[in-house]
């Protein structure tokens, strides 16, 4: 509805400056529910999570008094937008990939100086030039190298371990970078 800030900060605190709004009406009144009729609910229970929405104490003083379809249909679309992201919120916390990467790194950045220097790539490992195209640049390619050159075997056997401590750990984290 307008563009004010719900949080603000106060002696360098955050103060909460909205009210909680019902999108469809609590008690609606026989105008509101003569405009709404027809209109998409988000959800059957009116006093619930689905139909609450964060609106600055004056918006939702002129929404409770003065609504419109327009309006109404305005908040709809951002409530359905914002639980699209909480959907999306919650099922990147369910993915493990970040924390699986997480303990890989962990596990790369416990090495010793001698072990990385002595890491030696296997023969079966594909060259950087297989694979790379041109947009990569002299400058990132030597230091994509050096990279795989540095990290590749302990990389290897971080996967290998996660494979041993849950099977097809290992795959499935593969086919998760790969769809990135």
């Amino acid at each position: 509805m307008c563009n004010r800030s719900l949080v603000v900060k106060r002696n360098g605190k955050n103060v909460r400056v909205f009210d909680v709004a019902h999108i469809y009406p609590l008690n609606a009144t026989a105008h509101e529910k003569k405009i709404l009729e027809g209109e998409e609910l988000l959800s059957k229970e009116i006093d619930c999570e689905a139909n609450f929405i964060s609106l600055c104490k004056e918006c939702h003083k002129i929404y409770d008094t003065q609504k419109t379809v327009e309006e109404y249909r305005q908040l709809v679309e951002i409530k359905k937008t914002i639980n699209k992201i909480k959907i999306l919120s919650q099922t990147w916390d369910k993915q493990t990939l970040h924390k699986d990467i997480a303990i890989v790194a962990s596990n790369i950045g416990g090495l010793s100086k001698s072990e990385i220097t002595n890491t030696k790539l296997s023969y079966d490992a594909l060259k950087l030039a297989d694979k790379k195209d041109d947009s990569l640049g002299i400058l990132n390619e030597i230091k994509v190298t050096q990279y795989i050159l540095s990290f590749f075997v302990p990389i290897q056997e971080s996967l290998k371990n996660l494979e041993k401590a849950e099977k097809a750990k290992s795959a499935f984290i593969c086919s998760q970078v790969r769809s990135y």
